[in-house]
């Protein structure tokens, strides 16, 4: 039986959760290696009404990301315990998300490699503490 309530307080703490890594690890990751999002071929004006889309997809990923936690979080595909377990889960969430993604844009797009090093580091830092974050939600002990 799925325990709504936690996937909702989850999916709605994850997304806040995952938009502020992303500005944090942006913002951190563009004083070493500096670029531009502006000035990337092919990405929409910020006043494009479509890029509201943009801020949507944390919640999207987090509400997916926690109704498979629910699902899976008693499951003994992990012996982990507590934060591990959640870190765990991000790895996964990373593996499966992050690096198929990443070589989509890779393979399709001609754009600095720093995009890809924000993205992937950015990911792997959020989709950790996500994990973390559904193990208290869910109080794993």
């Amino acid at each position: 039986m799925c325990d709504w309530k936690k996937i909702f307080i989850g999916g709605i703490a994850g997304g806040i959760l995952l938009t502020i890594v992303s500005f944090i690890a942006g913002w951190v990751l563009n004083l070493f290696i500096p670029f531009g999002w502006a000035t990337i071929q092919g990405i929409r004006s910020i006043n494009d009404p479509i890029m509201a889309l943009y801020f949507a997809y944390p919640l999207v990923i987090s509400f997916a990301a926690a109704f498979v936690f629910d699902r899976l979080h008693e499951a003994k595909w992990t012996q982990k315990k507590g934060s591990a377990k959640g870190i765990y889960f991000g790895g996964i969430l990373f593996l499966l998300e992050t690096i198929p993604n990443q070589f989509l844009v890779f393979t399709t797009m001609n754009y600095p490699n720093a995009f890809y090093v924000h993205n992937i580091i950015g990911s792997a830092i959020g989709y950790a503490l996500l994990g973390i974050l559904f193990t208290k939600i869910w109080k794993e002990k």
